[in-house]
């Protein structure tokens, strides 16, 4: 492992970069690091073989050569059957532009892969780079964080990329943020409508041509994944976390969890399942 201290963006403090070799840090941390978890910073992995990776329920296969950006507050796991050689780059999220956080996270909460695999040059150039940083040659002032900014930015593009392809329409990437800031109390149709000067009928348009799902497709989406998270990676009552998600009425949490999810809150918590 080795470790960085950098200035976070915006802030008088230092921020701790940590790199590791991935079979290095998942037999350090096993079992922590092969079962679901969540962490406050980012993360840049990148497999050098064939891997799968549990990312917010969902199981990547991931091809030699590819590279990822799990966002601060996802659930993850790595499979240790099925994690060969790699890197792991740990990064204060304030690292991250606020810009390209955003786009990224409007990006995998609509489904996409956080998962691409490298093309050339990058292919053949990015192990000679984690390289680089681990064998700390990269110690000249700036040069260290500029190459791991580089990676971030690398992590991220195809996720700000897609978003950019699927979101063609401004209401659409406006609604996605106004989902992220209000899903701890959600918000009626027409009222997003409202907040973004269109009928609940454009809306409506705009996000089937865009994601192919509804407005209220999209927001219960959301809460969804955050109940799912709160319930597995959190000492917070079923009820409790109905609220956190908006319900007010534990049965009426239970109903939706149940309905899009297939087994009811407790249970989903109590059975460990993806």
């Amino acid at each position: 492992m080795v470790t960085w201290p950098l200035r976070g963006a915006g802030s008088e403090s230092r921020t701790q970069v940590r790199l590791h070799r991935l079979p290095e840090y998942v037999t350090r941390t096993h079992p922590h690091s092969t079962v679901s978890h969540r962490h406050t910073f980012d993360q840049v992995v990148y497999f050098a073989t064939d891997a799968r990776h549990m990312v917010d329920f969902e199981v990547y296969t991931c091809a030699p050569g590819s590279l990822g950006w799990i966002p601060a507050g996802a659930v993850h796991h790595f499979e240790p059957e099925a994690t060969g050689a790699g890197w792991l780059l740990n990064v204060d999220a304030a690292m991250t532009a606020p810009d390209v956080a955003l786009s990224a996270r409007r990006a995998l909460s609509c489904g996409s892969r956080p998962f691409f695999t490298l093309t050339e040059p990058w292919k053949t150039r990015l192990p000679h780079l984690f390289e680089l940083l681990h064998a700390e040659q990269a110690t000249v002032d700036g040069v260290a964080e500029h190459l791991i900014r580089t990676l971030i930015a690398l992590a991220t593009r195809p996720l700000v990329g897609e978003q950019e392809r699927r979101t063609t329409s401004p209401i659409a990437a406006r609604f996605l943020d106004l989902i992220e800031v209000n899903f701890e109390a959600p918000l009626p149709v027409s009222a997003y409508a409202r907040r973004l000067g269109v009928s609940p009928r454009v809306l409506h348009a705009v996000t089937q041509e865009c994601f192919g799902r509804a407005p209220i497709q999209l927001a219960n989406d959301r809460r969804t994944l955050e109940a799912k998270r709160l319930l597995r990676h959190s000492s917070l009552s079923v009820s409790e976390v109905g609220e956190v998600v908006g319900f007010e009425d534990p049965a009426h949490f239970s109903r939706f969890f149940t309905r899009r999810v297939g087994c009811s809150p407790r249970a989903f918590r109590d059975s460990g399942a993806t």
